[in-house]
C-alpha cells in the first residue's frame, strides 16, 4: 500500500465531504479522517462565514459596501484617487469582479483596534500588475507600520509583513498571478502573534510585545492599497477582502484559499446597523468605558486607553519640579523643600514650624557623601552672629563633624560641637551617617552610629529665627555650601536614643520597632541633582551629572525587572558610546541567549571586563530579573536571583565619561535597542548583597526589611509618568480618547425613544496634553441631529493658549465661566501623551454639571449623538479624553407612571 503524507483538505460548496490531515505511515494510511457534513452539524464553512467585515466589489454601484453590515460606520470610503470595481485587462477574476486599483486609488476601512478585538484576521487575494514602484497592499492608518504587508523596494514584488512595527519575514510573489493573503493575529497576555498564510499554506509566524501594537502603537483603521500617509499605492487589483474579530486558525485559511479557487463567495448574512433602543420606555442610558463600546456607538479616531489609576508611590530619589517633598507626616507639616540655587534647597522657616525644633530636645541628622576636602553645611539656618541658628556640618578636610547651636538669647551661650572623624575616613564617597542631638541638658555628636563629640548644652531652648532652613548649605552663599549629597534628612522634636542612632547607621528607617517615627518633624528624601529620564528617540535617557557620573567609583549594582520575546541583541542599559576613550557600563542582552554586563574604564592600567550568563531561556515573554554587580576585587551577574557568572573586577574605580545613561538602549541606535518592556531599573553606589538580590527577584522592594534603601541612588519604572484622571472623576481603567489628526468622531444613535420635548447630556471631558485652542483652533464639539449643541476650543493655559478660548452653547457665544465652573480638576499633569516629556496643565470638566446641556430641545423616537474632538496633532501627541457618557429623557408633563 502506498504511503501517503500532507494535507488534503477540499470543501465542496455542497458541504458533502472533508478530507484531513494524512500522515505518513509504513505500509499504511496513518489516518484518513472523512467528515460528512449535515444538517445542524458544525463545518469549517460555517466558522469562515461569520467576518465582521467583507466586501465582494462586484458591482461599481456598490464597491464600497460592507456585505456584514452596511452604513456610513463600517463601509468602506475612497481614501486617494479613483477605486473601480472590474477586472484587469486580460486577467481573470476570483470571484466575479474586483476591485480595480491604478496606482494612485485606495480604500479606506474605518475598522479599528475597538473593533477588531486584540486577536483578529484580515484576509484577501490580490493580483499585482506591475512593480515599478514601491507598492503597499495595506497598511495600519498614520505614522506607523503597526500592521502592514507592502513590498520591500521599488521594483520587488517581495513584500514584508509587519507586526508591531517588527517584521515577520518576506514573500515573493509572481506579477499577474492571485496571490491569497491572510494576516492572522492573535494576542495571549502580553504577547501578539502574526501568522501569515500565502495560499493556504503557513509561512511566517512572528510574536512581538502586545504593548507595541495596541499601546505605544495603535491600529487606528486600515488603509487598502495604500501605506500609513497616503502613498506607494498598489497597483493592480484585490478581490474577497474580509476581517474577523478572531484569528482563523490554519484549516481554516486553508480552505478560505480553496474557496476562492472554487470561484465561491463568502456566504455571509446581512446584519442590520446596530442602534441603542431605549425600548420607547426607558428614560436614561449610561455608558462607562470600563464597560466596553456598546452597539450603536461608532467612534472614528477614538479609541479606548487604559493605565488610569491611582497615582503610584513615587519614584525614589528622582527630584520633582524642582522641590522634594517633605514626608515626616508631621501635624504641623508638611514643610516642603524647594530647589533654589544649585545644589541647596531651602524651606519657610516660622516659629511653629521648623522654628519650633530648638524649643526643647531635639535630634538632627542625615546621610551624606562626598569626596571633597572642602568645609560643607549639610543643613542648617545660620545667617548671622545676632540670629538664632542650627548647623549640621562637616569640617575643612578632615577635621570631622560639627553641631552649631546659637541661642542668641541673653543668659545662655552658643555651642560649637566639633568632633574628629577618627580613623573613619568621610570623604571616600561612600554614605556616612551623622546627627546631633540633645538629650537631658547634654548636646551628642554622632557619627556612623558611633558617638565622638559631648558637650553641656548652654544654649537652653529657644526657637529659630530667620527666612529659611537649609538642605545642603544655610543662607550663605560662599564656600560653605556642602560639595556632595545627603539624603534622608530628618528633624526631631525629641531627642533619639544611642540605640535609635545606632540603628538608624545600620540603615533601619523610622517607624519600626527600633525607632518610632514619634516626634519626627520633617523628613527629605531624594536631595539628588534631578535624575529625570527623559525621551530621546528611541527610549529614555539620563543625564550624567554627579554623583551619577561617580557610580562606578566604589562597589555598585545595577539591576532591572525585564521581559521580551526578541531573541536578538539587546542593552537594557547603559551608557556604551562606541568609543574606547569614553568610560562607561551596560547590562543587556545578547543574540546567544546569553545576559551580559560590560565596564570599560578607559584609564591606564586599567582594563575593560565582561561577565556573561550561560545560555538560558529569557526570551518567554515572562518577567526576569537581571543585576549587575561590582563587590569589591569582583563583578558578577544575577539571574532571577541566582548567580550566573562572575570575573576579576579589572576595571577598579572610575567616572561614567558619556553625557547620557540610557534606559532601553544604549547611546546607539539600531540593532542594539532592547525589545522589551522594564520596570524598576535601578543603580545603587553599593553592592547589594545575595540575600538582597534573591528578595529583588522574589518581588520584594528596597526600603521593607529585605533590602534597606541605603545607597540607592537612582529608580525608574518603565517610564510612563503616573496617569491622574481618575483623581479628577474618571471612574475606571479605561476612558476613550482622540488619536487622529484631524476631526475624531463619536456617534451614539438611539433609538424607540420615549415621548419627549428635551433630552440632557452629559460626560466627563479631559483635555490632554498641548492643545492649540488659540493658535490652531483645536476643538471640542457635540451636536444633536445635526446641529450643534457646544463647542469649545480647549488649552492648557499657558503662554498665549488660553484654558478657554472660545465657547458656543446652541451655536451662540457663551461665558467661559460657565464652562468653567465645571472644571473637577486641572493646572496639573493629569495624563502623559504620546512621547511628548513637556509637563501641560491638564483639565478636567464634568459636563452633566452643564445647565444648557440638560435642556436641549429634542422630540422623535430616533436621536443622534456626535461628539468631535478635533485636533492639529495625532499619533497620542495631544487631544481629548471622555467618560461615563450619560443620557438622560425627561417627561413631558402629565405622563402617567404605573407602579406595581
Amino acid at each position: 500500500m502506498k504511503t501517503m503524507t500532507g494535507i488534503m483538505v477540499r470543501l465542496f460548496h455542497s458541504g458533502i465531504l472533508v478530507f484531513s490531515r494524512v500522515r505518513a505511515g509504513h505500509g499504511c494510511f496513518a489516518a484518513l479522517v472523512a467528515v460528512f457534513w449535515l444538517t445542524g452539524a458544525a463545518s469549517t464553512e460555517a466558522a469562515i462565514d461569520d467576518p465582521i467585515g467583507y466586501w465582494n466589489f462586484e458591482d461599481a454601484a456598490s464597491i464600497l459596501s460592507n456585505r456584514v453590515i452596511t452604513g456610513p460606520y463600517y463601509d468602506a470610503t475612497v481614501l486617494s484617487g479613483q477605486p473601480a470595481s472590474g477586472l484587469a485587462e486580460g486577467s481573470s477574476g476570483i470571484v466575479g469582479n474586483a476591485l480595480l486599483l491604478d496606482g494612485a486609488s485606495a480604500l479606506y476601512l474605518p475598522y479599528h483596534q475597538d473593533l477588531l478585538g486584540r486577536s483578529f484576521t484580515l484576509a484577501m487575494w490580490y493580483w499585482q500588475e506591475t512593480n515599478d514602484t514601491r507598492q503597499a497592499v495595506y497598511q495600519t492608518q498614520k505614522g506607523t507600520w503597526n500592521i502592514t504587508y507592502e513590498a520591500i523596494n521599488i521594483n520587488s514584488s517581495a513584500f514584508a509583513s509587519y507586526v508591531g512595527e517588527i517584521s515577520a519575514g518576506n514573500i515573493t510573489s509572481g506579477l499577474k498571478e492571485w496571490v491569497h493573503l491572510v494576516h492572522a493575529f492573535s494576542t495571549d497576555a502580553n504577547n501578539t502573534t502574526l501568522k501569515v498564510y500565502t495560499n493556504g499554506v503557513l509561512t511566517l509566524t512572528r510574536s512581538v510585545l502586545s504593548t507595541n501594537v495596541f499601546d505605544v502603537r495603535q491600529i487606528q483603521a486600515l488603509h487598502i492599497g495604500a501605506h500609513r500617509d497616503v502613498g506607494r499605492h498598489f497597483k493592480g487589483m484585490v478581490d474577497e477582502l474580509a476581517l474577523w474579530n478572531r484569528t482563523l486558525s490554519a484549516a481554516e485559511a486553508e480552505a478560505l484559499y480553496q474557496r476562492g479557487k472554487d470561484g465561491l463567495p463568502l456566504a455571509v448574512t446581512p446584519q442590520p446597523s446596530p442602534r441603542i433602543s431605549l425600548g420607547g420606555t426607558q428614560r436614561s442610558f449610561s455608558m462607562q468605558m470600563d464597560d466596553g463600546i456598546p452597539a450603536g456607538v461608532y467612534q472614528s479616531g477614538w479609541l479606548l486607553r487604559d493605565q488610569i489609576q491611582v497615582p503610584a508611590p513615587s519614584v525614589r530619589l528622582i527630584e520633582t519640579a524642582g522641590r522634594v517633598d517633605e514626608t515626616a507626616g508631621h501635624p504641623d507639616g508638611p514643610f516642603h523643600a524647594e530647589a533654589i540655587v544649585a545644589p541647596k534647597f531651602r524651606v519657610p522657616l516660622t516659629e511653629t514650624g521648623l522654628g519650633q525644633v530648638t524649643q526643647g530636645d531635639f535630634t538632627i541628622e542625615t546621610w551624606f557623601r562626598s569626596k571633597e576636602n572642602d568645609r560643607g553645611i549639610l543643613m542648617g539656618s545660620y545667617v548671622n552672629n545676632n540670629m538664632r541658628a542650627l548647623n549640621l556640618e562637616l569640617q575643612n578636610a578632615n577635621e570631622g563633624v560639627r553641631l552649631y547651636v546659637q541661642p542668641y538669647t541673653t543668659g545662655f551661650t552658643t555651642v560649637d560641637l566639633k568632633a574628629p572623624s577618627g580613623a573613619v575616613n568621610i570623604r571616600n564617597g561612600a554614605w556616612h551617617h551623622v546627627a546631633g542631638v540633645r538629650r537631658d541638658g547634654i548636646l551628642y555628636l554622632y557619627l556612623d552610629g558611633l558617638q565622638v563629640g559631648q558637650s553641656n548644652d548652654t544654649a537652653g531652648a529657644f526657637a529659630l529665627t530667620g527666612t529659611n532652613f537649609y538642605l545642603k548649605g544655610d543662607s550663605r552663599t560662599d564656600n560653605t555650601t556642602f560639595n556632595g549629597d545627603i539624603e534622608n534628612a530628618r528633624l526631631w522634636i525629641r531627642g533619639l536614643s544611642s540605640n535609635e542612632v545606632a540603628s538608624l547607621a545600620a540603615g533601619m528607617l523610622p517607624g519600626g520597632s527600633e525607632i518610632p517615627a514619634t516626634g519626627m518633624l520633617a523628613e527629605y528624601v531624594g536631595l539628588y541633582s534631578p535624575y529625570h529620564a527623559l525621551y530621546a528617540n528611541p527610549r529614555y535617557r539620563v543625564p550624567l551629572v554627579q554623583p551619577l557620573t561617580r557610580l562606578t567609583r566604589g562597589n555598585w549594582t545595577v539591576e532591572t525587572r525585564f521581559r521580551t520575546t526578541n531573541t536578538g541583541r539587546g542593552a537594557i542599559m547603559g551608557s556604551y558610546a562606541n568609543s574606547a576613550s569614553l568610560s562607561c557600563l551596560n547590562l543587556e542582552l545578547t543574540a546567544d541567549n546569553k545576559a551580559r554586563l560590560y565596564v570599560q574604564p578607559s584609564l591606564a592600567g586599567r582594563s575593560t571586563f565582561n561577565v556573561y550568563s550561560t545560555a538560558s531561556n529569557t526570551r518567554d515573554g515572562a518577567w526576569h530579573h537581571l543585576a549587575g554587580i561590582c563587590r569589591d576585587d569582583k563583578a558578577y551577574l544575577y539571574l532571577d536571583g541566582q548567580s550566573v557568572g562572575v570575573a576579576s573586577n579589572s576595571a577598579g574605580a572610575f567616572d561614567l565619561a558619556t553625557n547620557h545613561f540610557y534606559l532601553g538602549r544604549d547611546i546607539r541606535t539600531g540593532a542594539t535597542e532592547f525589545d522589551g518592556d522594564y520596570e524598576n531599573a535601578r543603580l545603587w553606589s553599593r553592592a547589594l548583597d545575595t540575600s538582597e538580590v534573591a528578595a529583588l527577584a522574589a518581588g520584594a522592594l528596597p526600603g521593607g526589611p529585605e533590602i534597606a534603601i541605603t545607597n540607592l541612588l537612582a529608580e525608574y519604572t518603565y517610564y510612563r509618568p503616573t496617569n491622574h484622571l481618575g483623581l479628577a472623576g474618571f471612574p475606571g481603567d479605561w476612558f476613550l480618547r482622540t488619536h487622529v489628526n484631524g476631526t475624531n468622531t463619536l456617534t451614539l444613535i438611539f433609538e424607540g425613544v420615549p415621548r419627549h420635548v428635551e433630552v440632557g447630556l452629559g460626560l466627563l471631558l479631559a483635555q490632554l496634553d498641548g492643545l492649540n485652542a488659540a493658535l490652531a483652533g483645536d476643538a471640542f464639539v457635540i451636536r444633536v441631529d445635526g446641529s450643534e449643541v457646544l463647542s469649545v476650543r480647549l488649552g492648557y493655559n499657558s503662554g498665549s493658549e488660553v484654558q478657554v478660548s472660545e465657547f458656543r452653547l446652541f451655536g451662540q457665544p457663551s461665558a467661559p465661566q460657565v464652562l468653567l465652573d465645571t472644571l473637577t480638576l486641572g493646572g496639573a499633569n493629569l495624563y502623559y501623551c504620546g512621547l511628548d516629556m513637556v509637563d501641560y496643565n491638564e483639565h478636567v470638566y464634568d459636563l452633566s454639571l452643564l445647565e444648557a446641556l440638560q435642556r436641549i430641545p429634542h422630540s422623535g423616537t430616533e436621536l443622534t449623538v456626535e461628539i468631535l474632538g478635533i485636533q492639529n496633532e495625532g499619533f497620542g501627541y495631544e487631544g481629548f479624553g471622555i467618560d461615563r457618557i450619560a443620557l438622560t429623557v425627561p417627561p413631558v408633563k402629565g405622563t402617567l407612571f404605573m407602579l406595581n
